[in-house]
């Protein structure tokens, strides 16, 4: 499972904001794992395997012009594995 989520104030942009600006980049993942059991050769023995791969990316880049009374730069990743 793969998630990605970009908040980017590029460079050469201009953003008032008469009160807080916030840049917010949140990625959220789910995977869901399931047990298989090896069978005769390990009886009783089993594996779960699972891949999340979650990118997030908030920023104001150089050049930027930004104005504003507060400033939020933010970036969550959430993986939840069931």
């Amino acid at each position: 499972t793969e998630s990605d989520a970009k908040a980017v104030v590029e460079s050469g942009a201009s953003v008032t904001a008469g009160g807080t600006l916030s840049v917010l980049a949140n990625a959220e993942s789910t995977v869901e794992a399931k047990a298989v059991g090896l069978g005769q050769s390990l009886p009783g023995a089993n594996i779960a395997i699972s891949d999340t791969t979650t990118t997030s990316e908030a920023k104001i880049a150089a050049g930027a012009v930004v104005n504003g009374g507060n400033l939020k730069v933010k970036a969550l990743n959430t993986n939840t594995i069931e």
